[in-house]
């Protein structure tokens, strides 16, 4: 109880407030005066509960970690705690991204093709695409090669000429 002074000319004891539910104390009774209750603070939808509310004090709300655009939400945000973020993969130059990120994963990376000696690359890699390999045009028995094959060219093979009984290979 607590002692009115303004209740009247000789004042009175009155019964001390109880906080109630979605309350706490924000200032303690005294002899002359009565408990202070405030509304306790709900957290926004960008926020989780980082302070637990107790009868004498309010919650703390803090905001969610922004994971941005060098990182995924690893671990989801609960009401009582904050989401985690890991930094996304980075492929290496030898790599293509094969999957990509989501703001709940990863990118995967996976490694180049490489073209073997009896092939050259007839598609080229990008970032997102692996590079593709066709295997070199074998030149007949009929047949020359009149181009040479590079990394990313096939061999041009040239029909021979035939001379005929009235001509001769010169």
């Amino acid at each position: 109880q607590f002692f009115d002074a303004d209740s009247g000319d000789d004042g009175s004891c009155q019964a001390v407030t109880s906080c109630g539910d979605g309350e706490f104390e924000s200032a303690a009774p005294t002899d002359s005066s009565d408990r202070a209750c405030s509304a306790l603070t709900a957290c926004d939808s960008d926020e989780y509960e980082s302070t637990a509310a107790t009868s004498t004090n309010d919650r703390g709300c803090t905001a969610l970690t922004d994971c941005g655009s060098d990182a995924y939400e690893s671990t989801a945000a609960t009401a009582t705690s904050d989401r985690g973020c890991t930094d996304l993969t980075e492929c290496a130059t030898d790599e293509y991204e094969s999957t990509a990120a989501t703001g709940t994963s990863d990118r995967a990376c996976t490694t180049l093709t490489e073209c073997g000696a009896s092939e050259y690359i007839s598609t080229a890699a990008t970032a997102t695409t692996d590079r593709a390999c066709t295997l070199l045009s074998v030149c007949s028995m009929e047949q020359y090669e009149s181009t040479l094959p590079t990394a990313t060219t096939d061999r041009i093979c040239t029909t021979l000429t035939v001379c005929d009984a009235t001509q001769y290979e010169s």
